[in-house]
């Protein structure tokens, strides 16, 4: 059979494409998904009576009103609950606010000063081309000291492999800061709530985990997903591409 569109991934991403494309008048679509059902990491399981999401928690915390928008359209906003993020950065035996570099003020006066002098002495702020690593990223743009003691035990913790080994084709994302800002904070003493992250809120389904937000998006183009059919292969002929 002949489509306009083939999506292959049943997961969150493919049906909110069919979906968009459904919704701007494209209904010859196809979905392949090569399990036995849609989903893919946007599952919840009930264990021993406890809602279990398998894909894990950064799901629905965005910056981009249009897709709260998108999402409210589906389910109401009345049907979850909003939670704000309450995250503690603990250096030695003091605790500051997240993001660190945004409050090295709430230290102690004599150790805020050693954070900043090592902030003041980066590559950054010194006029230094930007690292094509990771970890010199760190020290490039927040200094020795943050990177050591919080910053690459951190990263490491998250990613599973040393900072030295990763790239930084992906730091577009995070919120920019630099040496005059971190300055800026402890002179001011205040947070730069501009610089938070996107997931310092976020909005839970008051009932059955987030396949309850997966499944009123997969409603109206479920009929376009076949299962069990994994994609093989793709061959262009012509302008026509034929996928196995």
């Amino acid at each position: 059979m002949t489509y306009d569109y083939l999506i292959i991934g049943a997961g969150i991403s493919g049906i909110s494409a069919a979906r968009f494309l459904q919704q701007a008048g494209i209904d010859r679509t196809v979905i392949l998904e090569a399990g036995n059902e849609p989903g893919g990491l946007c599952k919840t399981k009930v264990v021993n009576g406890h809602v279990l999401d398998t894909g894990g928690g950064h799901f629905l915390c965005t910056k981009f009103p249009e897709v709260y928008r998108h999402i409210f359209d589906h389910i109401p906003e009345t049907d979850f609950n909003h939670f704000d993020r309450i995250s503690r950065v603990q250096l030695g035996s003091h605790e500051i606010d997240y993001p660190i570099e945004s409050n090295i003020w709430q230290l102690p006066a004599e150790m805020a000063a050693a954070y900043l002098a090592s902030v003041r002495a980066c590559g950054e702020a010194r006029g230094m081309p930007t690292p094509a690593h990771y970890e010199d990223w760190i020290r490039w743009k927040l200094g020795d000291r943050i990177a050591e003691d919080y910053m690459l035990p951190y990263n490491r913790k998250i990613w599973g492999v040393p900072a030295a080994s990763m790239d930084t084709d992906w730091l577009h994302k995070i919120p920019a800061v630099n040496a005059a800002a971190i300055e800026r904070a402890c002179r001011e003493r205040l947070s730069d709530k501009s610089k938070m992250p996107s997931h310092i809120g976020f909005y839970y389904p008051k009932q059955g985990g987030f396949q309850t937000l997966f499944d009123a998006l997969l409603a109206p183009v479920a009929t376009k997903v076949q299962t069990n059919t994994p994609a093989t292969s793709i061959e262009k002929m012509g302008d026509t591409l034929v996928v196995n």
